[in-house]
């Protein structure tokens, strides 16, 4: 039951005794929840795993969906990227830094609703630092604002 509910039902008093004891509870109870943290920790490293899904997903994911298969060396700034084993880059459509003629301030949702989001020549894409990508979208949201 949600707090609202027990309160409907059994009054404002009934919820401060739950509420107490809960908190009770939990302090009880803090270092074995902290025990159990750690050895999921270390049973499941979350770090490796992040690692291991990035690698995969910016190898089968974001490169070969963004661009034709055949052209993704022909991606600017490809050659740095993959000196870095593309780790801290990210692909970007140049549609999206762009602000001229009918293009301004593109969105990624803009691009799909256009069909020119995925599988699109190499001429339309440029590899980004993380840093990079970071300050592009909020010049563009400090632009938005004004």
């Amino acid at each position: 039951m949600t707090n609202e509910q027990i309160k409907e039902t059994f009054g404002e008093e009934k919820l401060q005794e739950i509420i107490q004891n809960r908190k009770e509870y939990y302090k009880q109870h803090r270092e074995e929840r902290l025990a159990y943290q750690k050895k999921y920790d270390v049973n499941h490293n979350r770090n490796a795993y992040f690692r291991d899904y990035m690698r995969h997903y910016n190898k089968y994911g974001v490169m070969f969906s963004y661009c034709i298969p055949e052209q993704i060396e022909q991606i600017e700034n490809y050659e740095l990227a993959k000196a870095d084993n593309f780790k801290g880059w990210h692909i970007h459509h140049r549609l999206e830094c762009i602000e001229t003629g009918a293009v301004v301030n593109s969105t990624r949702q803009d691009l799909i609703d256009w069909g020119i989001y995925f599988n699109r020549p190499a001429n339309e894409l440029i590899f980004l630092t993380g840093s990079e990508h970071i300050k592009l979208h909020n010049r563009k949201k400090n632009r938005e604002g004004l």
